[in-house]
């Protein structure tokens, strides 16, 4: 039975407690647990489980959580679960639950009702409704010694607390998680790099946050973190983990009663701080300190960074403080060992192992974008983050989840298409990622010899295809570009291919990337499906798309692909991901496949951006030696700059942190080309049937 407490409100935190017999003779005993949104499980006041899978309204999914070496007796069960109660990128809003069970031997022994004992933990700021992003969930604010710090011990005495009611809904379906729950690593502690005093700015009501206070601070930079601010407001201190990480922020700080610690986190230092806030993000949360020790793990809101900083006022000027420690716990999702490469180039090694690691930070319970600003699921990102990670773990049933997140989100909207990211009731749309379902789905199979994504989806595969006939148009061969209201006809972070994000008539009707990933996705749909007349129209449909592109945007004058049908284009308003896409496809070849490269080799059109890199190699890979050589430069120049700029992961874009209004992730998996480029290039391992058969 799902339960929650009395009152409910977004952003809530509450613990549970409930005292239960292990008989002898129990030889296994496993807790099943689910929360909407989150949740940290103890047993018998010891850390046991942590980390809801995301679902749909409707669906519970369960962390199935052994006890090693059961022993008789009563036992304790103490939860503190967390609810969002609002929709982001990350998770959709539904009621605030906690479901749990013990099983042991096979025999269920204790389960959720009206018995468990609950109080809202009014440490944590309940209510407080400060966003870090759109993306994201809710900043923090927690005040230590208004909530027993041992309350999930056996001894607490919760006669106080209120009995649980019966939560606000039902499930329809309960499942347990596709992949395991990631783990929890040793604790990183940070290095001080920085450190000194502050002064705060002058705010208004509505921008006195943490994070604001942060940003707009005057800092006075010290050799040494001063014991006292002296004068000044407060101490700061920054602290460089070493390289980007993913994981819960910690610190222990001995301070006095009421003194306030901002802390924020960032992935780099371009403001000789760490940027907190940016336009409407913010990355600070708040703490309040009690009477001397404090320690404090920001729980729920796993966080990437390279760099914390703390500012701490204290009640009084000149009142002393002292920080023990302060870091982050990595939270991992566990890999099998990563193929090897071993290479006499230097940088090539270099590129791999940064590569790798910059793929793992982006895995959690699904690909997720970056884990700085978004930790959001979205298709197309994943389809290279999958590719990618086939030459380094194979991870294909980690591929198969995360998808089928995304394929889930078709039946709940009514275009015909799939959300912008998974689980998510955001409106918008990217018709280009939804085509990149397909793909992916394509490669899935080709890659580990199972089509069991595919299977699983095969009627929500044929809505999806099925409905892009609808904007096929005669006269050209060509399939309108969808322009609807919450449709993003994106294609690429590049002057022209960023495209309207409230689907206005400003997008072309026609555009060669609309109808070159259309193309792929038929061509993917055709790989997929069984022998028979529905593969073979499709067949048919995929060669007239292919040479309907050709002759209404290859310009055989100019040796280019323009992007859309108006005449008279420069070169200079052309993209390379145009190229690189519609060679990589097949559409010219011989001589005319190298007119395409050499109008690239100008260097005049738009270059093209790290989410699109697969197409570089797959376009340059069978022309010539030549077109090989210029992807290497090509590869090796990109990924050169940012090593040389002491990346430790992989940028969004080229342009790193300053892309985006200051807002540029610096960890972003979609960017890791050079783990496919070394598997499919330098070592030759290409698939060229399903499961390399």
């Amino acid at each position: 039975m799902p339960i929650w407490y009395k009152t409910g409100c977004k952003n809530q935190t509450v613990a549970f407690r409930k005292e239960f017999d292990i008989p002898s003779g129990i030889t296994s005993a496993r807790i099943f647990i689910g929360s909407d949104t989150d949740f940290v499980l103890y047993v018998d006041g010891m850390e046991a489980g942590r980390g809801q899978y995301p679902d749909y309204p409707g669906i519970k999914t369960f962390n199935e959580i052994t006890l090693p070496s059961p022993t008789a007796g009563k036992h304790t069960l103490a939860v503190l679960a967390w609810h969002s109660g609002e929709t982001f990128f990350t998770g959709i809003a539904t009621f605030a639950s906690l479901t749990a069970w013990v099983e042991c031997n096979g025999k269920i022994i204790c389960a959720t009702d009206e018995s468990w004992k609950c109080s809202e933990h009014n440490g944590w700021r309940n209510g407080y409704l400060v966003k870090r992003t759109v993306q994201l969930t809710y900043s923090t604010i927690f005040e230590a010694g208004k909530f027993a710090a041992d309350w999930m011990a056996p001894a607490f005495d919760d006669s106080s607390w209120s009995n649980a009611i019966k939560a606000d809904g039902s499930f329809d379906i309960f499942r347990t998680r596709p992949i395991p729950a990631c783990e929890l690593e040793a604790p990183v502690r940070g290095k001080i790099c920085a450190c000194g005093t502050f002064t705060p700015p002058e705010l208004t009501a509505d921008d006195d946050t943490a994070a604001v206070r942060m940003q707009r601070a005057n800092r006075y930079y010290t050799t040494e973190l001063p014991a006292n601010s002296g004068s000044d407001a407060g101490v700061f201190a920054i602290y460089d983990l070493g390289r980007e990480s993913v994981g819960f922020i910690f610190f222990e700080v001995i301070a006095p009663a009421g003194t306030r610690i901002d802390y924020g986190h960032g992935e780099h230092l371009d403001d000789q701080h760490v940027r907190t806030e940016i336009e409407a993000r913010r990355f600070a949360d708040e703490y309040i300190c009690q009477e001397g020790r404090n320690c404090h793990e920001l729980l729920f809101h796993r966080v990437g960074a390279r760099y914390i900083e703390l500012h701490i006022s204290t009640p009084l000027p000149g009142q002393e403080v002292k920080i023990v420690s302060c870091g982050l716990r990595p939270w991992t999702y566990t890999l099998p060992a990563a193929a090897e490469f071993t290479s006499n180039d230097a940088l090539s090694q270099t590129l791999r192992s940064v590569s790798a690691r910059t793929l793992h930070l982006c895995m959690h319970e699904h690909f997720e974008d970056c884990p700085w600003r978004e930790q959001a699921m979205y298709a197309y990102d994943s389809r290279n983050q999958s590719l990618y990670g086939y030459y380094l773990w194979g991870n294909h049933d980690f591929v198969r989840s995360s998808y089928q997140l995304t394929a889930d989100s078709f039946p709940r909207r009514d275009d015909k298409m799939l959300s912008i990211c998974a689980p998510t009731d955001c409106t918008f749309t990217i018709p280009m990622f939804s085509m990149a379902w397909m793909t992916a789905a394509w490669e899935n199979y080709l890659y580990s010899g199972e089509r069991v994504l595919f299977d699983a989806n095969r009627e929500m595969a044929k809505k999806l295809m099925d409905a892009t006939l609808e904007t096929f148009d005669p006269a050209t061969g060509l399939y309108k570009v969808t322009v609807a209201l919450n449709c993003w006809n994106f294609y690429e972070w590049s002057p022209g291919l960023i495209g309207s994000i409230d689907g206005t008539s400003d997008d072309p009707v026609y555009h060669v990337l609309y109808n070159c990933y259309l193309l792929e996705a038929i061509r993917s749909y055709v790989n997929l499906l069984d022998e028979g007349e529905e593969k073979e129209n499709w067949q048919k449909r995929s060669e007239a798309l292919a040479a309907a592109v050709v002759a209404n945007f290859y310009d055989r004058d100019m040796g280019c692909f323009k992007d859309t049908l108006d005449a008279g284009q420069p070169i200079d308003t052309r993209h390379e991901h145009s190229q690189f896409l519609t060679l990589a496809l097949g559409l010219v070849s011989g001589s005319e496949a190298e007119k395409v490269f050499k109008s690239i080799k100008t260097g005049k059109m738009h270059y093209a951006t790290l989410s699109c890199m697969p197409y570089l190699v797959n376009s340059m890979a069978e022309i010539s030696p030549e077109t090989r050589e210029y992807m290497a430069d090509k590869i090796r120049e990109t990924y050169a700059a940012m090593i040389r700029s002491g990346a430790t992961s992989m940028w969004e874009t080229q342009s790193g942190a300053d892309d985006f209004g200051k807002a540029g992730s610096l960890c972003h998996g979609w960017s890791s080309l050079p783990i496919y480029y070394q598997g499919r290039m330098q070592l030759g391992v290409l698939p060229l049937s399903p499961g390399f058969k």
